[in-house]
């Protein structure tokens, strides 16, 4: 009964108090939004473009340095792996040329609130009962999922226990990756000093993905899609 009641506290308080209404607008939102927008940039590149997979991803962190300066690691890594060959992104093999809007719309936004709860479940580390740490994990019958997931190992969480900011470590580097793959040019650029501080005056300025931006990437997919 103990441990019950603790779940029924901890389930209200974070869905339904103040604060975790705060937590849920100001972070699984924004960050649902966030990986949606880069989602729906990565189908437009790939469908628009018969570039090679270098050129793509060049595009891909133009979009993020211009508009959406949030660099995501296990999205960017998914995005140059899709680049190079479908075959390699099962995930998103769902998305295709004679999909319907409304399909879409519902797979791309589906998917990006799959890759949202890995992220949310690197959060709750976060959260401390009486134990130290929260192991959190999720169920999932989506094979596809399960197997993104197994491909962008965590190697850490480091964990700000005064601000509960936490910081997720790959176990892949995806710099030392990219540059493998022929791309060192394209990520030493965007790393570069002063386009890291464009980024971060931009972030500044204004850290979320308004709806409007979502719908004029979602109506320019469609468009590509249409004509093609």
């Amino acid at each position: 009964m103990k441990s019950a009641r603790q779940s029924i506290e901890f389930t209200y308080n974070f869905y339904a108090s103040n604060d975790g209404q705060l937590f849920i607008n100001e972070f699984i939102i924004s960050l649902q939004r966030l990986i949606l927008f880069q989602l729906l940039a990565i189908l437009q590149i790939q469908f628009s473009s018969n570039e090679g997979p270098k050129n793509k991803l060049k595009k891909f962190l133009f979009i993020i340095q211009q508009r959406c300066p949030v660099f995501l690691d296990r999205e960017t890594m998914l995005a140059y792996k899709y680049f190079r060959n479908r075959k390699d992104t099962p995930i998103l093999n769902k998305i295709n040329r004679d999909i319907t809007q409304k399909d879409l719309w519902n797979k791309v936004n589906n998917l990006a609130w799959d890759l949202t709860s890995v992220r949310i479940m690197e959060r709750m580390f976060t959260v401390r009962e009486k134990g130290d740490y929260m192991i959190p994990f999720f169920l999932s019958a989506d094979k596809n999922l399960r197997d993104f997931i197994k491909s962008f190992p965590t190697k850490a969480v480091i964990m700000d226990r005064l601000s509960e900011g936490v910081l997720s470590i790959p176990a892949i580097d995806t710099k030392a990756y990219l540059k493998q793959e022929g791309c060192g040019n394209v990520i030493s650029s965007f790393f570069s000093p002063e386009k890291q501080q464009e980024r971060f005056a931009k972030i500044n300025r204004n850290p979320y993905i308004s709806s409007n931006m979502i719908i004029k990437e979602y109506k320019s997919l469609c468009s590509i899609l249409k004509k093609n």
